[in-house]
């Protein structure tokens, strides 16, 4: 089964971020059986496992989880965590809006920084400092409780285990590296682009970006190239890509309406640009979903 889980609430509003301590004894029969509780959200999801190990099931693959590990899955992307063996099982959940590494006067370097936390082009698995822990552990009980300013507590807390994050994957020469040069008002109209691009899932023309912004058609496909190191259409490749894996993990729609609900002309369009998105058909990533989902458990 695989679930859309939707944004957490408190108080009947959305949060931003959400902190949670998990314990489990052993696996639920069900999940042993193979009917594992598969979901995805618009949240970034940091996995931190303090005790026992884990199997992480984040799209087509499987990470093995040990103590003082964190896994990473980026918004949107259909995973579960099972024990990899009977036992304690002690992990703490950090969920957030990748928004939330945006301000008002957002620099180009912010905006790297923002694209590099949202972008699934990373380790998966990283080992957590003692102030990675830390953080965790203290975020859990500021959640919880009810003090004044803890919200803000948390929030900062947050954006500094981000930033941890980002400092592992450039030491691992992972970061993907935009125009930090860039003027504010550009930052300030690239995220609107692409928030308007993720909300169609890629199902955008370069021209009509282009016109958002304001701009040529050939200005606008220099100009993007030189910020993001990438093509618009490549860009759009990838959002496609992402919603497509979604699609083909979490419904029953044939590669055909998939590609027209992507917007293709044609489904063969469509399985080349997943071919080169990820190395094999839709068809192929579809049946390796599902054999791996049936020997999974939570």
């Amino acid at each position: 089964m695989i679930v859309d889980e939707g944004m957490a609430k408190r108080n009947g509003e959305h949060l931003a971020v959400q902190y949670l301590k998990q314990v489990m004894k052993n696996c639920p029969t069900e999940y042993v059986n193979g009917t594992g509780y598969y979901h995805y959200h618009k949240y970034i999801e940091l996995f931190y496992l303090e005790e026992g190990e884990v199997n992480a099931y984040i799209g087509d693959k499987v990470y093995p989880l040990f103590p003082g590990e964190i896994a990473i899955v980026f918004p949107g992307e259909p995973h579960t965590f099972c024990t990899a063996k009977d036992g304690d099982r002690i992990n703490y959940v950090a969920k957030m809006l990748p928004d939330i590494l945006v301000t008002k006067e957002q620099t180009g370097t912010e905006f790297e920084y923002y694209m590099n936390l949202k972008t699934p082009a990373h380790s998966r698995v990283i080992n957590a400092t003692d102030e990675m822990a830390e953080i965790f552990r203290t975020s859990v009980c500021r959640f919880d409780g009810a003090d004044y300013a803890d919200e803000l507590i948390i929030r900062a807390d947050t954006i500094k285990l981000s930033a941890l994050i980002l400092a592992e994957w450039n030491r691992r020469g992972e970061i993907m590296s935009f125009f930090g040069g860039a003027k504010k008002d550009n930052v300030d109209m690239l995220k609107k682009l692409m928030d308007i691009s993720e909300a169609k899932k890629g199902c955008i023309k370069t021209h009509e970006a282009a016109k958002f912004c304001n701009l040529s058609d050939g200005y606008f496909i220099r100009f993007f190239k030189s910020v993001m190191n990438m093509s618009f259409s490549e860009y759009t490749r990838g959002l496609k890509t992402r919603e497509a894996q979604r699609l083909l993990k979490c419904t029953d729609k044939s590669v055909t309406e998939i590609a027209q609900m992507l917007d293709y002309a044609t489904s063969s369009h469509f399985i080349k640009d997943f071919k080169k998105e990820k190395n094999m058909s839709p068809g192929k990533y579809r049946s390796g979903q599902k054999s791996l989902e049936k020997g999974t458990n939570f």
